[in-house]
């Protein structure tokens, strides 16, 4: 199975389009690294599209879908986004019924994937010229014939479909000839297409790469004028968007197996009784709502809740983004339960079921509210007291779990209950084992409890391989176990895969140059420059998983293993809350001081600013802390906490307030890295010495 699924859609849709051509897909495909991915897609490839214009895979993929597109430029830059957040949000989630399919992975093509690329074609095709695959395929999608039954199967017909690009490129020729009747035939102008084009048909699967080399063939024919170059380049241009509509419908069919519903799907939108069905209406409403939102400005009724609420405007947008990701989700489900065939479910399993969501929220982030720092001024610290008491957290208890456990042993007697529901609801024993043994103090066991759970089949999509690799992460530290470079990549594949790119607080620093020009006098870089350089939130995704897996793991083990200000839910008795002010950061399981080394170091340049002039080169003063002692050449290069790669001192100064918000705990002593964090100039200094010593690693001995 591939690292990473999100990714594997994109590689596919690269593929299909033609804008991949090198060798090693497979290699590049099997890349444990995320990273590894985020770079091949921001690197310019070499495909036909992008070559020209020095643009990155990824633009040169969206590029040649909005191609003809007549939709405003807010939907075109919204687009991947949007499509990953379902995604992320879709990897949370639990699909009971894949469960009782013979095939749950094309359960989740047909039920899922499918609805949202419908709802994409029918978006996107709105007004859009015959320069657009998406037009074509909305023209391809409508003609019943498209699909045929092989061996009762409902395939691509593609007799029709080469039917239907040899008649539209007719129809381009009859065209121009009625215009001028001096041009060639289609046989003469583009042979390398059409000779293409004849074999369509045939058992082997055509490819965009080969398309395009017809294309260049043709263009490179010598016409008799300019104006004649320009017609025909025209009508290439058009055909070239209906072969690539019939060559992804190919694309779909085989890697798919299901055009015949997603065709049967992609009509409904246009039947006489779509203003009925509520599930379509509102799965189109609201993906072009989230697709035409623009994302980065604020209405004036929008800004005033936010000062009202006291909340940042990029928090405020970001909840926007969700609600609308969230809302699509919503009806694809519904749509989802529409077209199903219902089972019966037994009071048994409908309990579980509440269980099952009620155990989704065991392992979470904090609340998204503006936690304080140690460094905050009493305003910061009112406002967060204020938004603390009114969040009360649910506590973990093995008791509200005891329908899973039912259900995990099959019962032979009772038609209705299948292996299938205890392989379902087996998947949640490990984590509720681990949590029950992280409860009453004893981390060796959870420990171990995750680690059977390797031999748990768990499905495709759902939180709980999230919600353990937190749990192994964080218990693996508070162990002290070995930790290697990048040893903990299979956990954070998992996070990534079953939550996604989460946003993490963070705390942006005085030094910092926002693009609105909001600095304060002593701030000298770009914000640009430190999204780049931070260890958090620059281009190592790994790091900014791993932090924000610590900082989950503290805040999940602090909540459940409260023994104090439990109370009862209003809702549920057997329910227990606790307050967000309440929780317990003193249970031996809490990883702690893990910034000492950080902190260490700080004070000793602390100690020492006043045998040091600041008003010298980064070199210069590096080399003063040197040859006076303050600290080593070591500790100035050297990765400052455990398992976070390149978290050198400079680096880690400059992102000393989130480092502390991820990495420590109320009892920590971070005061030193907090005071030297004030000193912008030696910030500065430390960080620009530290680029200037990997410069000089990089040069050849």
């Amino acid at each position: 199975m591939t690292a990473h699924k999100f990714a594997t859609i994109l590689y596919a849709i690269e593929d299909t389009l033609g804008l991949w051509s090198n060798a090693r897909k497979n290699e590049q495909i099997q890349k444990s690294e995320y990273d590894g991915h985020r770079q091949h897609y921001h690197e310019v490839g070499l495909s036909r599209s992008d070559i020209d214009n020095n643009t990155s895979r990824m633009k040169a993929i969206f590029n040649r879908l909005h191609i003809g597109s007549n939709v405003p430029q807010a939907m075109k830059d919204n687009h991947l986004n949007i499509l990953e957040s379902i995604y992320n949000f879709i990897s949370r989630q639990c699909f009971y019924l894949a469960s009782r399919t013979s095939n749950s992975t094309q359960f989740y093509i047909d039920w899922i994937l499918s609805p949202i690329m419908c709802v994409d074609i029918a978006i996107f095709h709105g007004g859009a010229n015959e320069n657009s695959i998406y037009f074509h395929l909305d023209r391809i999608l409508g003609i019943e014939e498209i699909i045929k039954k092989k061996d009762g199967v409902e395939v691509l017909d593609k007799a029709t479909a080469k039917r239907y690009v040899k008649k539209y490129i007719n129809q381009l020729f009859l065209a121009i000839h009625n215009q001028a009747s001096s041009y060639d035939t289609p046989q003469a102008i583009i042979p390398g297409i059409l000779s293409y084009l004849d074999e369509f048909s045939k058992r082997s699967n055509q490819t965009c790469v080969t398309l395009h080399q017809r294309i260049k063939m043709d263009r490179d024919l010598k016409n008799d004028s300019a104006d004649s170059r320009e017609i025909i380049n025209t009508i290439i241009d058009k055909v070239e968007a209906a072969y690539t509509a019939i060559i992804i419908l190919q694309d779909i069919d085989n890697k798919m197996n299901n055009l015949g519903l997603m065709l049967r799907l992609y009509n409904s939108f246009y039947s006489p009784y779509q203003r009925e069905d509520g599930n379509l209406l509102g799965l189109f409403s609201y993906m072009h709502s989230a697709l035409t939102t623009n994302y980065h400005e604020l209405f004036e009724s929008e800004f005033k809740t936010c000062v009202i609420n006291n909340v940042s405007p990029e928090f405020f947008l970001d909840i926007k983004r969700r609600n609308y990701v969230e809302n699509i989700c919503g009806y694809i489900y519904s749509l989802m339960l529409e077209h199903f065939q219902p089972c019966a479910i037994t009071n048994l399993t409908m309990s579980s079921l509440s269980e099952e969501n009620h155990l989704s929220k065991m392992v979470s982030l904090p609340p998204e509210i503006e936690t304080p720092m140690i460094c905050s001024d009493a305003q910061t610290y009112a406002k967060y007291f204020d938004k603390a008491k009114k969040y009360n957290l649910y506590v973990f208890n093995k008791s509200n779990f005891s329908c899973i456990y039912d259900m995990t042993r099959c019962h032979a007697n009772d038609d209705k209950l299948t292996t299938n529901d205890a392989e379902y609801f087996g998947q949640y024993i490990p984590l509720i084992e681990a949590l029950d043994y992280i409860k009453h103090g004893d981390a060796t066991s959870a420990l171990r409890e995750i680690n059977t759970a390797s031999e748990v089949n768990f499905q495709l999509f759902g939180f709980v391989k999230y919600a353990l690799a937190v749990l192994h992460i964080g218990l693996m530290y508070n162990l002290n176990k070995k930790i290697g470079n990048k040893h903990l990549m299979p956990k954070i594949n998992d996070i990534i895969n079953h939550q996604g790119l989460v946003t993490i607080p963070s705390v942006l620093p005085s030094y910092v140059i926002q693009p609105d020009n909001m600095k304060c006098r002593e701030a000298w870089m770009p914000e640009e420059e430190y999204l780049k350089a931070s260890i958090i939130f620059g281009a190592n995704t790994y790091n900014y998983i791993l932090s924000q897996a610590i900082y989950c793991y503290n805040f999940t083990v602090a909540r459940h293993t409260v023994t104090k200000g439990v109370f009862a839910d209003s809702k549920d008795a057997n329910i227990t809350r606790v307050n967000l002010l309440k929780l317990n950061y003193s249970s031996p399981l809490i990883i702690h001081n893990l910034l000492d080394k950080l902190n260490e170091i700080s004070e000793k340049i602390l100690n020492g600013l006043d045998k040091v002039s600041v008003n010298v080169a980064p070199e210069a003063f590096a080399m003063d802390l040197f040859t006076k002692n303050i600290i080593t050449e070591t500790e100035l290069t050297e990765s400052l906490i455990r398992g976070i790669n390149d978290s050198s001192l400079g680096l880690c100064l400059l992102d000393h307030l989130t480092i502390i918000l991820l990495f420590s705990v109320p009892g920590d002593n971070v005061k030193s890295i907090v005071e030297l964090g004030k000193n912008t100039r030696v910030v500065e200094l430390l960080f620009l010495a530290y680029q200037h010593h990997k410069t000089l690693d990089k040069k050849p001995k």
